[in-house]
């Protein structure tokens, strides 16, 4: 009866022809056979869509749609209202998964009553990632909403099954552009009360890292000022949660701050400056409760950034 039970697999795809057969390959292989696998092309330009349409040929379980170009949170929307399974799960197109992995996702739920299941991941050279910290291979763990230590089984929906009626935020938020994932998981695990996920620490999904044209390696870029929102929705929405509140000012605290020297960096002062003006307010505010760098250089350093940025652009042409 259970194994009746549909997982939607999300894929959203853009121009990645070089690596989706391996992402694709690696889903449809999958020993749990009862898969609504859906390809959403984002207005590719290469012959992903042409990949896609192939694979809806080759295998009954795949539905595609083509789709103009609307970025990554679009593409999943997109794929989300066309989802009919129980279960929600999403694949990044040029990463791929273990063969029992959603075999093991789908047990770890039905079994263990909880909302969602998270499990291990590595990069393409086996380098784990931040599952690793709550349990081994091998090893399960079920976390409750006041057990959580950081964000990182929270910063990524790639690798986590969703219990879709659990769901209260069930779209992406399409005007943000960094952090997306992190925002729709927190969403989730902390405006329902009692919330519980299990981490399954076997790696069971990989990562590729370090792809030239990924979001993550491109230079500054006005789409990432959506930080900001996304940071300051997340500090909301857990600030019923007292530890929680506290992990996610700091965890804010850094990205403003790596935002505010990607700004310097830009030299384009001018266009930026009621951001940049924002962002030194709030770091400034930070750093008098307490939140600083724990390094002399590290907090001289910041020092100048905030109050003698001129001196901090030479330090980082000179970096």
């Amino acid at each position: 009866m259970l194994e009746k039970q549909l997982i939607s697999v999300i894929v959203p795809i853009y121009n990645v022809e070089k690596y989706m057969k391996r992402c694709v390959d690696s889903i449809l292989d999958q020993t749990y056979y009862n898969l609504e696998i859906i390809l959403i092309d984002d207005g590719s330009t290469d012959d992903s869509p042409k990949i896609c349409d192939e694979y809806a040929k080759l295998d009954e379980r795949v539905c595609v749609i083509h789709k103009k170009n609307g970025g990554v949170s679009s593409a999943r929307n997109a794929g989300m209202k066309r989802a009919t399974g129980h279960y929600l799960t999403f694949v990044d197109s040029d990463d791929y998964v273990d063969q029992t992995c959603f075999e093991k996702m789908h047990y770890g739920i039905t079994e263990n009553n909880v909302n969602m299941v998270v499990v291990g991941w590595k990069d393409q050279n086996g380098e784990l990632g931040k599952v690793a910290s709550y349990c081994g291979k091998g090893d399960y763990k079920i976390i409750r909403q006041n057990e959580i230590k950081g964000f990182g089984l929270l910063s990524n929906v790639w690798g986590h099954l969703f219990n879709r009626a659990w769901l209260t935020t069930h779209y992406f938020d399409e005007s943000v552009f960094y952090g997306e994932d992190m925002l729709f998981v927190i969403k989730n695990f902390f405006k329902n009360e009692g919330s519980r996920l299990l981490v399954i620490g076997d790696p069971l999904y990989t990562y590729v890292r370090n792809r030239e044209d990924s979001a993550v390696n491109l230079p500054f870029n006005d789409k990432m000022i959506s930080i900001i929102d996304a940071n300051n929705q997340i500090v909301e929405c857990v600030k019923s949660y007292e530890r929680i509140l506290d992990l996610a000012k700091r965890y804010r605290r850094v990205q403003f701050w790596d935002l505010y020297v990607k700004i310097l960096e830009s030299n384009n002062l001018k266009r930026y400056k009621e951001i940049r003006k924002y962002l030194k307010t709030e770091i400034i505010s930070a750093r008098k409760e307490g939140d600083r760098p724990l390094g002399r250089k590290e907090n001289f350093v910041e020092f100048l950034f905030l109050y003698l940025y001129k001196i901090g652009q030479c330090y980082l042409s000179l970096r």
